[in-house]
């Protein structure tokens, strides 16, 4: 074997695996970003089915599929957008600044959400029933959250993944 032949089969081993250790980073950072966005849709989905759950349950003839009373409800959904809330820096290293921005945006409505009482203008006081369109409002802008984010989240990780393979096809 002469020199020249064994210099480029010792550059060719280097590069490849230089190749290979980038691959395998970028696959890494694409599966966090992955995992960041379904533990984010996933919390979403829970305040989603807790808020219908809610709405249902605290009509005056509601019956929903939970054992939980509005007050515990309350509670998780208000666990969930906490948790939302502190793992923001975390995400926002992985999800697109778009995403972030829809996530603050939901985090900011959903703290400013009024679940219990509904304040009647003529009445000048709180009526004494528990008002369930506080958590169909919820429901809603939860929902919208998610129609807004899903999307996003589909092409931030189809480009990941497009680039990743168009980028080891070389």
């Amino acid at each position: 074997m002469t020199f020249e032949a064994l210099a480029t089969l010792l550059v060719g081993g280097v590069v490849g695996f230089l190749a290979g250790v980038a691959r395998l980073r970028y696959e890494r950072a694409w599966s966090f970003k992955n995992d960041h966005y379904r533990s984010i849709l996933v919390k979403l989905d829970e305040i989603r089915s807790y808020a219908g759950d809610a709405e249902i349950a605290s009509l005056p003839a509601g019956s929903a599929l939970t054992d939980k009373s509005p007050a515990e409800i309350r509670y998780l959904i208000a666990s969930n957008v906490n948790w939302l809330a502190h793992h923001h820096s975390i995400a926002s290293l992985f999800i697109s600044a778009e995403a972030t921005h829809i996530i603050d945006e939901y985090v900011k409505k959903a703290k400013q959400q009024e679940f219990d009482w509904v304040e009647h203008a003529q009445m000048g006081g709180y009526d004494d029933t528990f008002l369930s369109d506080g958590f169909r409002i919820h429901k809603t802008i939860v929902q919208g959250t998610i129609n807004n984010l899903t999307p996003l989240a589909r092409k931030d990780l189809r480009l990941s993944l497009l680039s990743r393979l168009r980028w080891s096809n070389n």
